[in-house]
């Protein structure tokens, strides 16, 4: 990977931030906020652009192998979320392993005391191949199957089928995506 102009942390940097360098080539902007680094882990040739927010609780986000989070991301982790090789989050999505209920039977927020909140955890899942487009927001629980494409401006609130392409809000199914992915990750070697 190339750094190009972005102000990337160096090896030595990412260490003294505790992150877990186990595997190679990972690119995170010293303009990306990072929460409950102890509980991210990274795969090799992963980059988090400028702008992103991730914030990881005790069930983990966990970024596999050849991973791009666009500019502007924010990932809310309380509920854990698996990022699998060959995903692409683009500029401003929004995924969410937690939130609130808006219901009004409960008051929200993060300042507001535990016993008053209703807030509803669980696990969201990229597998791989998966692409999320540009201001698209995912919801707790949601499993994109892998080779999932989702169209920019969508909101996702169920999990979705593999090697399928989905947009829009309501979102709905657009047309079958090509698996030749598959074949093209397999030829990555040559470049590695």
């Amino acid at each position: 990977m190339t750094s190009l102009n972005a102000d990337f942390y160096s090896l030595d940097e990412l260490k003294s931030l505790g992150v877990n360098l186990s595997h190679s080539d990972i690119l995170i902007s010293k303009r990306a906020t990072l929460v409950g680094v102890e509980y991210i882990e990274f795969g090799s040739h992963v980059r988090i652009d400028p702008y992103c927010v991730i914030t990881a609780g005790h069930k983990g986000v966990h970024f596999g192998n050849y991973v791009h989070i666009g500019a502007g991301c924010v990932l809310i982790g309380a509920g854990g979320i698996h990022i699998d090789n060959f995903v692409t989050v683009s500029h401003q999505c929004i995924l969410l392993s937690a939130t609130d209920d808006f219901s009004g039977k409960y008051l929200v927020g993060a300042t507001v005391p535990e016993e008053l909140r209703q807030v509803t955890k669980a696990p969201v899942i990229c597998e791989p191949y998966s692409f999320v487009g540009v201001n698209t927001v995912v919801f707790p629980g949601v499993t994109l199957a892998e080779g999932t494409a989702v169209g920019a401006g969508s909101l996702v609130r169920h999990s979705l089928d593999p090697w399928k392409i989905y947009a829009g809000n309501p979102l709905r199914l657009i047309r079958d995506r090509n698996t030749d992915l598959e074949d093209l990750a397999g030829k990555l070697a040559k470049y590695v």
